[in-house]
């Protein structure tokens, strides 16, 4: 996900094998995935993902412990730090 005009990318693609993940991923790098019909693209202000079970999290590249929920939103005059 990047901030574009206040908006975040949700990208959202269906079950798949982990070869058709791995050729997926150059285009993920480029920005490229969201042509593939198997992956949806939308831009979105907030969303909140729920699991069935915990699963493991990353939040800029450290792990998070297991966890059922994942919100996240973009707040008006917000800026990124990097």
């Amino acid at each position: 996900m990047h901030l574009c005009g206040g908006q975040l990318d949700l990208i959202n693609a269906g079950p798949m094998s982990r070869g058709r993940t791995l050729r997926l991923l150059p285009g993920l790098i480029r920005g490229t995935h969201i042509v593939h019909a198997d992956v949806q693209h939308e831009e979105v202000r907030e969303f909140r993902l729920v699991a069935d079970v915990p699963v493991p999290g990353h939040l800029a590249d450290e792990n998070q412990p297991l966890q059922t929920v994942c919100a996240a939103q973009s707040l008006p005059g917000a800026r990124a730090i990097m």
